[in-house]
């Protein structure tokens, strides 16, 4: 390796520069970006945040990489079966910036969990399970800091930005009866394109947010669907 330190990461991220200043990509460097479950859209959304110079990470997921991941995961392939997907993601996010710093917890985020998010700036909601999404919703209420969701199944799928004030549940339009949100909770079909999408738009909506520049606030929503001749477009709930 030619280079170390700020050195290092300014040789990685030089071709940010013109599209993020040199203060905006500091804001990156300095920014702590906590995301909640590592499969399709999770793994997308770390990625690319990972690629634009995000310095911190506080990662969650319980799960391990399976072959049924492997149509829509970036983090799954051959050498990574079975392994922890917090353990792979962490090697991922080295292996393009080794200067990156990660905390990393292989297991469900639940509500008791919420002080392990003190200090991010902003949460990426890549979850699958309803339960989850509300656990996030709560912790980020309580922490007073903003989180991204975003979700796909089949071709198509969506995004915002929730801020602290914003009653997530009631947007959301989801039930108090726990019987009735359980029915929430379904495995789709779905390809790479719209994981790669919808994670993408978390990533680009959490570096809008933390560098000041233009986001989707719910309850309006970054929509999409690949099958339609107009693929995006933008709707309040």
């Amino acid at each position: 390796m030619r280079t170390m330190g700020s050195e290092l990461e300014n040789e990685i991220f030089f071709r940010n520069r013109g599209t993020t200043s040199i203060s905006e990509q500091r804001k990156l460097s300095c920014t702590v970006i906590g995301i909640v479950g590592l499969g399709g859209t999770g793994g997308f959304a770390l990625e690319s945040l990972a690629r634009c110079g995000v310095g911190s990470f506080v990662l969650f997921d319980f799960d391990r990489i399976e072959l049924s991941n492997f149509n829509r995961q970036l983090l799954a392939t051959m050498s990574s079966v079975d392994e922890e997907k917090t353990q792979i993601a962490e090697k991922r996010i080295k292996s393009i910036n080794p200067n990156a710093k990660i905390i990393s917890y292989p297991k469900k985020f639940v509500p008791a969990d919420f002080k392990k998010l003190f200090g991010c700036d902003i949460v990426l909601d890549c979850s699958d399970n309803v339960e989850t999404h509300l656990a996030i919703a709560k912790a980020c209420g309580k922490l007073k800091i903003p989180f991204v969701f975003c979700s796909a199944s089949n071709a198509s799928g969506l995004c915002s930005v929730f801020y602290p004030s914003v009653d997530f549940r009631k947007i959301m339009q989801l039930p108090k009866n726990k019987t009735r949100l359980s029915q929430y909770n379904k495995c789709t079909s779905i390809i790479a394109p719209a994981v790669a999408l919808s994670g993408t738009l978390a990533a680009s909506q959490s570096i809008n947010f933390t560098i000041g520049k233009p986001h989707v606030r719910a309850p309006d929503f970054i929509f999409f669907d690949l099958f339609k001749k107009e693929i995006l477009w933008k709707k309040r709930l």
